[in-house]
């Protein structure tokens, strides 16, 4: 497949909640995952990046005995539309305030109805996120076997305004249910659960306090 293709793959894939599964289907097996799949970047994510990614939906934070954990749903937009980041290594300031200006000044509002803000800021080691695994139940022969497949890809959907975003997306999202789909971000939300840090620790990369007001 050339790279002409996975750009057409990408860029024709509705914003809606059946992205991932129809890119899925055009493009199984990681196919795109180290091709250029934007216009706005030639540049595959490598297995040694870290991606962040924001916290502005106050459901997105549970407080338990006086401390705060990622809600187990964090990654459930990685079966649907893609789980939106920034490749650490790369973004700019810019890049930093145009996303939060997206999430939070254009969609002040959550699906809950509170208000939106900065509540925290979670690093995604690539390579963690790659090994999170899918377990999937084949029944052959009058016998169930069971085969392991890599959960996750990750992709450099570089944008207008922000050329170093990236999407990871449910491998075989368009094979499997969304109950498994989602199973697999519960699993790499507790992977990378240490690494949610707060506004004021993530001060020694970019300072984004005006965006937790």
């Amino acid at each position: 497949m050339s790279e002409v293709d996975c750009v057409s793959i990408f860029e024709s894939a509705p914003d809606n909640q059946e992205r991932v599964s129809l890119i899925d289907q055009s493009a199984p097996d990681f196919v795109c995952e180290l091709r250029q799949v934007s216009r706005e970047t030639e540049v595959p994510v490598a297995d040694v990046e870290t991606l962040v990614r924001f916290v502005v939906d106050p459901f997105h934070i549970v407080e338990e005995d006086g401390k705060k954990r990622l809600n187990s749903s964090f990654f459930n937009d990685a079966s649907t539309v893609g789980a939106s980041s920034l490749r650490k290594e790369r973004a700019t300031m810019v890049e930093y305030e145009a996303a939060l200006n997206e999430l939070i000044t254009q969609k002040p509002i959550s699906a809950d109805g509170t208000k939106k803000k900065l509540y925290g800021v979670v690093l995604i080691p690539v390579a963690t996120a790659k090994s999170v695994q899918h377990k999937i139940e084949v029944k052959e022969g009058g016998k169930t076997e069971v085969y392991t497949h890599r959960a996750f890809g990750v992709y450099a959907t570089g944008l207008e305004k922000r050329p170093n975003h990236s999407d990871l997306m449910v491998n075989m999202r368009s094979q499997i249910k969304k109950s498994k789909a989602n199973k697999a971000g519960e699993n790499l939300t507790k992977l990378v659960q240490p690494n949610l840090m707060t506004v004021e620790e993530f001060k020694e990369t970019v300072d984004l306090s005006r965006w937790a007001a």
